[in-house]
């Protein structure tokens, strides 16, 4: 993977945050070594990620540093301006195109992402299990928009409680039944009449077969509310068959 090496900065909270005014540094003990500019922010939910580089460009933008890191280890922290530590973390050596961070987001678990690198996103793990296979989006009555999915393997999965989106910023659209389940080999489809609903119960959804769109679907973590991104497909025209894309320097 080219280009600058990158962090990211994520905020598990309901509330955006101010970040003008602290300080980003590569080292611990250089509390103030790269100023964030004021009127910087990060957001809550899909918009609660921020990714900067480490160019030792500051002056390209906001989201560049004043450091670079390093290949065989470094650290990145991120200090209060009364020198309190806020976050920070320490890693070892890297891997050319392969980042690592938390998952789920904010967790202490640590992760190396070698096809998943996913900047100023929501972190998520490629499954074998399941693919969407195909993505119906150009309809019209009787037929509906449905999204397919497929089990390449010898063993069932269960899809209860998963979740079907249109929008990587909110991704409980659409929660799969109890007792859904995808045959070893099998497929199981989805129907608009399901994740359109007009009786309230999901939030309602549909493709737009002229600009194209995402099909996300996430399955539960063992942590309450912590969801992991499947498959990540762009679709558009009238029917496609799609392969999962499986998309982090490092992740906070």
């Amino acid at each position: 993977m080219a280009g600058s090496d990158w962090f990211e900065l994520f905020n598990s909270g309901t509330q955006p945050v101010s970040l003008g005014g602290l300080f980003f540094t590569s080292d611990l003990t250089r509390k103030t070594l790269s100023p964030i500019p004021p009127l910087s922010f990060i957001g809550t939910g899909g918009n609660g990620f921020v990714q900067f580089f480490a160019d030792s460009q500051p002056g390209a933008g906001p989201d560049h540093v004043n450091f670079k890191l390093g290949k065989s280890g470094d650290s990145v922290g991120l200090f209060s301006p009364d020198g309190s530590l806020i976050t920070a973390v320490t890693f070892g050596a890297q891997r050319t195109g392969v980042s690592q961070g938390h998952f789920p987001d904010g967790s202490t678990n640590l992760v190396s992402f070698t096809t998943t690198v996913s900047p100023g996103q929501s972190n998520f793990l490629p499954l074998s299990n399941v693919v969407v296979n195909e993505v119906l989006t150009h309809t019209g009555p009787p037929l509906e928009d449905a999204i397919e999915f497929y089990n390449p393997t010898a063993a069932a999965v269960d899809l209860s409680g998963w979740f079907v989106s249109n929008s990587q910023n909110d991704l409980k659209k659409y929660r799969m039944a109890d007792g859904t389940v995808l045959p070893a080999h099998g497929f199981t489809a989805l129907y608009e009449y399901q994740f359109n609903p007009t009786n309230g119960s999901a939030i309602p959804f549909t493709f737009n077969s002229a600009h194209g769109g995402v099909a996300l679907a996430s399955r539960r973590q063992r942590q309450p509310h912590r969801l992991s991104r499947v498959c990540d497909l762009w679709c558009g025209g009238e029917r496609r068959f799609l392969r999962p894309l499986y998309q982090q320097h490092w992740r906070g």
